[in-house]
């Protein structure tokens, strides 16, 4: 019988984390999904078609955990971690076709090194 009211109590505290999700249309038609998922406020953000824009986290308002931004094929071009509103780690970037890449590092917010990586056109990367 534990067992038994165990689940329907995950049931219905389920059922209420996702009535709590905020849905939120933009003028050109993209979608933004929140959620609160401990303590931090998720979203995801896709395309009228339901291809991925960004994804990406807050905590107390400031951006917190790991971005995550996409092109129109559904690639990776962004990718970024904050802690508590700070950049931290290393960043990501690519340009949309994919053939430029920035990579960032960041310490306590602060900026320590940046590199460019291109692609020529045998395909090889060089660091700029």
């Amino acid at each position: 019988m534990k067992t038994i009211a165990t689940f329907f109590a995950l049931v219905i505290l389920t059922g209420w984390a996702h009535a709590q999700d905020l849905v939120k249309i933009q003028e050109n038609g993209n979608k933004t999904t929140y959620a609160l998922e401990n303590g931090i406020i998720l979203f995801t953000t896709t395309t009228p078609e339901g291809a991925l824009i960004e994804t990406g986290g807050f905590l107390d308002g400031r951006p917190h955990g790991e971005w995550i931004q996409y092109n129109k094929e559904g690639l990776i071009i962004g990718q970024a971690t904050y802690v508590f509103g700070d950049k931290q780690g290393q960043w990501l970037i690519w340009n949309e076709d994919k053939t430029v890449l920035f990579e960032i590092s960041y310490v306590d917010n602060q900026r320590v090194s940046a590199v460019k990586w291109t692609m020529d056109d045998a395909q090889m990367v060089n660091k700029d």
